[in-house]
């Protein structure tokens, strides 16, 4: 999942996201499909989910 949303992208490039300030990007992308930042929780969110349930679907060709 970190590979799937860029998560290991350039950590020197920054945005906002609330309430945590100048953060950088890929640790704000893994915020927002997280619960991690707002709770410690490592779980994904809905989003989260969306994304490995996609990555999911489109290895299953490749199993048969």
């Amino acid at each position: 999942m970190t590979a799937a949303t860029g998560a290991y992208g350039d950590l020197k490039v920054f945005e906002t996201l609330a309430p945590y300030g100048s953060i950088p990007k890929p640790v704000a992308d893994m915020c927002r499909l997280s619960y991690y930042c707002d709770k410690g929780d490592i779980h994904p969110r809905t989003s989260g989910y969306k994304i490995i349930s996609k990555m999911i679907v489109a290895e299953l060709p490749r199993l048969k």
